[in-house]
């Protein structure tokens, strides 16, 4: 005997969700990483200009 677990319904699709199965569209997230006024999708270019700040202000 399984355990009483709730039915999960699927969410009823969007007219965006529609059209983007429609077409083969697939959404994907983008990972920001920010430092000062300037925002970053790779880690190495926001490490890159931390570094260059710090160099400028040790000289």
């Amino acid at each position: 005997m399984q355990p009483n677990r709730p039915t999960q319904m699927p969410l009823p699709s969007t007219p965006d969700e529609d059209e983007t199965a429609r077409y083969g569209i697939t959404r994907e997230t983008v990972e920001y990483f920010r430092l000062g006024n300037f925002r970053y999708t790779k880690l190495e270019d926001a490490i890159a200009e931390a570094l260059r700040r710090n160099a400028g202000v040790q000289a």
